[in-house]
């Protein structure tokens, strides 16, 4: 069944919950995620960037000075891009910012270390940016950067035409000379034949020679340099660009979260409370026979710190139906004493142990409800039990069994036996052989006696009443008891050689009940958890009756019994 342990949904749902028990944690993270952020945008530096963009020309100038001139040059835009940012620009740049007087204090090397140039695509564009300390200097790093780019390009192709020139008119010049010679030698042969004619072909060649050195230098000294121009020229940024608040406000937020929601989740390990039925396989490693907070969250539109007693046909009544086949089932024939006790002080166990000796009356034959926490009538409550002699009267031997047992209105097979009025003998004598001897009177006549337990982490009680029991369950309320709590609830059952089925988990049902001057000072349920309204019969009025009624769904209507 559903009931028997958690879901397999229950890790989801278990983060739900941390997260709704730590909100706190998470928020604070969150916030001081945020204020980390803002205090570095408001000491951080601020940096402004500028951007100038210059549109990169051939300059039509070969390395080679064989090549033909006119045939212009392709341009790679990458390895421009790695130019602007070299340090032979750097030096360019450096001398135009000297000229204007900015950034004094700044070298080259730095001046190349803030540049970044970008190459927009299908382009012959090269944007250059420059990041400076305040919008002028950012503007006038840029500009500069721009120009010593140029100037740079244009000096190397200047160089480079230059050279070309010097090497043709050198070539020039050896060749008038090679001419002259020629010449010469021509006019020294007077007759015709085979030299002269040789002497004439070699003059004609180097005229063509010739003719084309001063053509090509021709052409290379009315060539004009076109490195490329400034299409944009660098503005004045009017904001700064780094740090970027946006960026670091939400930066700083999701990261205060994400350290929030990581200390929540280690706070909520490291809580020792037992918040789910999760919790307790997780801490204890006791088996969760039935998890009322998630049966009773689903079966109500709204919790309530009061199960009371619950309907036989609601989803949390029908759960411990199951509760007690299981039980049942895991006992097996005969007459069995079921032992129930809080892992912490409060009013679980009395509500768990009147649903649950409610449910085997519904399918048994005979119940017993022994209502052994003598400072709390909470579980005769429930039932529709007045205040009256009980338990403690029985120990004190004042009253007999049958002077005290009472029979709930619409349960005929439950017999209650109340608290009565305890005092310190009556507490005293809860450990001697008239318990014993109380039980085993009881084992005759019914099949199985559930007896209600103060708890088992504070009283020697719960230890005492193990040695009648055949069978024990701890009620865990959540998120009161911890697992310091329920480890020793279980030792101590495990040391009086009592079977621990496994825990019933609720929500938490309120403040222990303390002792008041010889009477119960506990306080009643709320409206939604008053015991039946009908009145309870005392076992001298009246027998069981042969033709016991069905249950019906308004017995989960209890209302509050009477006691001071």
């Amino acid at each position: 069944m559903d009931t028997l342990g958690p879901s397999g949904t229950s890790e989801v749902v278990d983060y739900g919950a941390v997260l709704r028990r730590r909100w706190r944690v998470v928020l604070s993270g969150a916030l001081a995620g945020l204020f980390l952020a803002g205090l570095y945008v408001i000491v951080a530096p601020k940096t402004y960037t500028s951007q100038a963009s210059v549109h990169v020309t051939p300059t039509g100038i070969q390395d080679s000075p064989n090549s033909n001139s006119q045939i212009r040059q392709g341009l790679n835009l990458d390895t421009e891009a790695q130019i602007m940012q070299s340090v032979a620009v750097a030096l360019k740049a450096r001398e135009l910012l000297d000229r204007q007087r900015r950034l004094p204090g700044m070298r080259a090397e730095q001046l190349r270390q803030k540049v970044s140039v970008t190459v927009p695509p299908n382009s012959t564009i090269l944007v250059v940016s420059f990041a400076g300390s305040n919008p002028r200097d950012a503007a006038a790093g840029a500009q500069a950067l721009a120009e010593g780019y140029l100037n740079h390009r244009k000096q190397v192709a200047e160089e480079n035409l230059a050279s070309q020139i010097n090497r043709l008119s050198e070539q020039i010049k050896n060749l008038n000379t090679k001419l002259q010679q020629g010449i010469a030698n021509l006019g020294r042969q007077t007759r015709a034949g085979a030299r002269r004619n040789y002497l004439a072909a070699q003059l004609n060649l180097m005229n063509r020679q010739l003719t084309d050195f001063q053509s090509r230098q021709d052409s290379l000294q009315s060539l004009t340099v076109l490195p490329g121009r400034v299409i944009s020229s660098a503005s004045v940024p009017q904001r700064a660009s780094s740090p970027n608040i946006p960026l670091l406000l939400g930066s700083g937020l999701v990261l205060g979260l994400l350290a929030g929601l990581t200390g929540g989740m280690f706070r909520d390990r490291l809580d020792r409370r037992v918040r789910s039925a999760a919790d307790v396989e997780r801490l204890v490693d006791l088996p969760v026979l039935l998890d009322l907070i998630d049966v009773a969250g689903r079966d109500q539109s709204k919790k309530k710190a009061w199960l009371g007693l619950l309907p036989a046909r609601s989803r949390a009544g029908q759960a411990f139906h199951e509760l007690g086949h299981t039980i049942d089932a895991t006992l097996g024939a005969g007459n069995h004493v079921i032992l129930v006790t809080g892992a912490s002080p409060g009013r679980g166990g009395a509500v768990v142990a009147a649903n649950l000796a409610a449910a085997l009356a519904r399918t048994e034959s005979g119940v017993a409800l022994i209502c052994a926490n003598l400072h709390s009538s909470v579980s005769a409550r429930l039932l529709g039990i007045p205040n009256g002699p009980g338990l403690a009267e029985l120990l004190l031997r004042s009253k007999t069994v049958r002077e005290v047992v009472q029979r709930p209105a619409e349960l005929d097979r439950l017999r209650v036996i109340p608290p009565g009025f305890a005092d310190e003998l009556a507490s005293e004598r809860l450990q001697t052989a008239a318990m014993t001897n109380l039980v085993a009177e009881l084992r005759k006549g019914v099949k199985y006696i559930v007896i209600e337990a103060p708890s088992a982490s504070v009283s020697a009680d719960a230890q005492a009443l193990a040695e009648v029991a055949d069978a024990s369950v701890i009620v865990i309320e959540a998120p009161r008891a911890r697992d310091v709590e329920i480890n020793e609830s279980v030792s101590r059952l495990d040391r009086m050689r009592v079977a621990v089925l496994g825990a019933v988990v609720v929500q938490e049902q309120g403040a222990a009940v303390e002792p008041g001057g010889g009477k119960h000072s506990d306080e009643s349920p709320s409206p939604s958890a008053a015991a039946p309204k009908a009145k309870a019969r005392s076992t001298k009025s009246a027998e069981p009756s042969q033709n016991e009624r069905p249950p019906r769904s308004s017995a989960g209507k209890p209302t509050a019994g009477t006691g001071s």
